[in-house]
């Protein structure tokens, strides 16, 4: 498991898909599915919920079997992910 203070993720995060967050691109560890916010706002979701679902969930859980990604969520019985984030305390609030 690789594990990230906030601010090394995102200084990451910005090295790798520039400074629009809305542009980073996550993989689901289950399917392998790569989503990005536009992805979750391209399905109705308000902007809070996709930035909050993005890296949690798999886009597969809003759009079924007819749509890409699969049922996968970090919230789930199997720990398969392999990066975690510590948050700083006023960002986990």
């Amino acid at each position: 498991m690789k594990t990230y203070e906030y601010n090394e993720w995102k200084a990451r995060a910005v090295e790798l898909f520039g400074d629009d967050p809305a542009k980073w691109r996550f993989v689901c560890p289950a399917c392998g599915h790569v989503q990005c916010i536009q992805d979750f706002l391209d399905l109705g979701l308000d902007v809070e919920t996709a930035y909050g679902e993005v890296y949690f969930s798999c886009i597969g859980r809003r759009t079924g079997k007819d749509g890409p990604g699969c049922d996968w969520t970090l919230g789930g019985l199997m720990s398969i992910h392999k990066v975690e984030v510590n948050l700083p305390e006023e960002e986990g609030k």
